[in-house]
């Protein structure tokens, strides 16, 4: 048993070195092409980009003679065109909707935020970005403040659906740290 495992740690030792060795070949043979070293007496160039040709618009089609009818018809629909409002930009989030930040986590820990049902890692991580560690942040939202928290993350309807405020209220209130279910031998 001895001699085999002595085996196996012989041959993975035998690939680290072939594969140190086939890499570092690999990467002098690749460095001409990524890195250039400075030469001595060479100037440096400027960089030319190389413009693509821009997009030929389109021709308009040639103007028509028209009748006398048609002029009062295309000055209603030039009239009409022209009280149309622009469209309209998306409009941000009053900053008064945003919930309330802290500096940091208290004790400095944060609580595990990914523990709520649809929330995940990644927006939890976003959430620690905007100053929320803790569940009982979550559990004091007001509906604006969810709502603005929803299109921060991009979540849709899941905040409301999966009741994140009811979920960081009862892990907030949890004695001991916060677990996830044991799974079932």
């Amino acid at each position: 048993m001895i001699r085999f495992a002595a085996e196996i740690w012989a041959i993975l030792a035998l690939c680290f070195v072939v594969g140190g060795l086939v890499g570092w070949l690999l990467s002098r043979g690749l460095r001409p092409l990524v890195w250039q070293p400075k030469r001595a007496g060479s100037e440096p160039r400027e960089a030319t980009l190389l413009a693509a040709p821009l997009p030929v618009p389109a021709r308009p089609e040639p103007p028509r003679p028209r009748r006398p009818s048609e002029e009062a018809s295309v000055v209603v629909e030039a009239e009409v065109l022209a009280e149309e409002p622009p469209p309209a930009r998306p409009q941000r989030m009053p900053a008064k909707m945003r919930p309330p930040a802290l500096a940091g986590p208290r004790k400095g820990r944060a609580d595990p935020l990914h523990r709520i049902a649809g929330l995940g890692r990644r927006n939890a991580d976003r959430l620690f970005g905007i100053g929320v560690y803790h569940f009982s942040q979550i559990a004091a939202w007001t509906p604006q403040e969810l709502a603005w928290v929803a299109d921060y993350l991009n979540a849709g309807e899941t905040p409301v659906a999966e009741d994140w405020i009811g979920q960081a209220a009862r892990l907030a209130i949890a004695d001991g740290p916060v677990r996830g279910p044991r799974a079932s031998r």
